[in-house]
């Protein structure tokens, strides 16, 4: 039994261009195809990348990161905290957020000497 296989309707409207590729496109099975994201290729470009990085520069891509998890932190133990002491740390979290965002080209080139 052979599946049948069709587009939508939408995009079986008169003109449509998804239609014109549709006849014209030939039936290929999967194992046939050629690939078109190679993810073996991907992650050694990522790694040749990440080789060549200095630490500063891995410091750098790793802050917006952290700053991410610690964030997370905070709000999943603000239950624990009372009102005013959990405004206090998020006043303070985002003010130093701000600082190591901002301050991000001075240090760039502390770092990378």
């Amino acid at each position: 039994m052979q599946k049948s296989y069709s587009l939508s309707q939408r995009m079986q409207l008169p003109d449509n261009l998804w239609m014109e590729v549709w006849q014209q496109a030939r039936p290929i099975s999967v194992r046939r195809q050629k690939r078109l994201f190679d993810d073996g290729k991907e992650a050694e470009k990522i790694l040749q990348k990440l080789s060549s990085l200095s630490p500063g520069e891995i410091l750098e891509q790793l802050i917006p990161v952290l700053l991410h998890v610690v964030y997370d932190r905070i709000t999943k133990n603000i239950e624990d905290m009372e009102e005013q002491n959990a405004s206090v740390l998020f006043e303070t979290f985002y003010a130093k957020s701000v600082l190591l965002v901002k301050g991000k080209d001075e240090r760039k080139k502390k770092l990378q000497q």
